[in-house]
């Protein structure tokens, strides 16, 4: 039994050690001016990402995510994607990364 119990503790110790380095080697680059971060009750940080050109004067539009995403799902392809067509519409686009 107690070998299982190692072998588990070795297993997710190696996972976490993984995940340190490729969260170091992949750091994520937004390609905007402003975020903001919330820490909801029960501490979990929600994030706020506003996209928009210094002279927009067009409406606020937010952009919420389905499950298994993130507000990348909008800004990807850089230059190519939702936010930047709205950005270039006048838009302020404001992106929130959900739990």
């Amino acid at each position: 039994m107690w070998n299982l119990i190692i072998g588990v503790a070795a297993i997710l110790f190696l996972l976490f050690l993984y995940y340190q380095v490729l969260k170091r080697c992949f750091r994520e680059r937004l390609h905007n001016a402003e975020v903001h971060t919330v820490k909801t009750g029960d501490l979990w940080k929600l994030r706020l990402c506003r996209y928009r050109k210094p002279d927009s004067q067009g409406q606020p539009v937010l952009l919420v995510h389905g499950i298994t995403a993130n507000h990348h799902a909008f800004a990807s392809p850089h230059g190519k994607s939702l936010i930047d067509h709205l950005m270039a519409s006048g838009h302020d686009c404001w992106a929130i990364d959900l739990r």
